[in-house]
């Protein structure tokens, strides 16, 4: 939601400072307007993110892991079972400006890939999520 709100600022802030200036038309109405619709070349994609993003939280149980995926308008949960993990990786993301971070990835049997949804800051930290996977699925 904080998202959403942002890209509603985004866009509410230039439409109510400048909208003077648009409306009634005048010399520099097309001025005024080019910003306003900048500003909704930003704004609009961040709501419509916002709105359709995923929220990812897993839950490691002995035998299996729970993801719940949730958006405003929807929310599912996939259940994995050892049977239906094909791997389980430690992921290295790249920074351009500060340290890389890692996360841990699960791989079905089917395909499909799940990343975890924190990012961890050193590679020790990831290992230690992986092996907690690991021993929960031995269980």
């Amino acid at each position: 939601m904080i998202v959403v709100a942002l890209g509603l600022g985004v866009i509410g802030l230039p439409v109510w400072e400048l909208w003077r200036g648009v409306w009634p038309p005048n010399i520099t109405s097309p001025f005024f307007l080019l910003i306003i619709l900048g500003a909704c070349t930003f704004g609009i994609p961040a709501i419509i993110g916002g709105l359709t993003g995923w929220s990812d939280t897993w839950t490691i149980a002995p035998g299996r892991i729970e993801i719940e995926r949730r958006n405003p308008f929807a929310s599912r949960r996939l259940v994995f079972l050892p049977a239906d993990i094909s791997r389980i990786e430690v992921v290295e993301h790249e920074a351009m400006e500060s340290e890389n971070t890692y996360s841990v990835a699960l791989s079905t049997v089917s395909g499909t890939r799940h990343d975890a949804p924190r990012r961890l800051s050193t590679r020790k930290f990831a290992e230690a999520l992986a092996d907690e996977i690991r021993q929960a699925f031995k269980c």
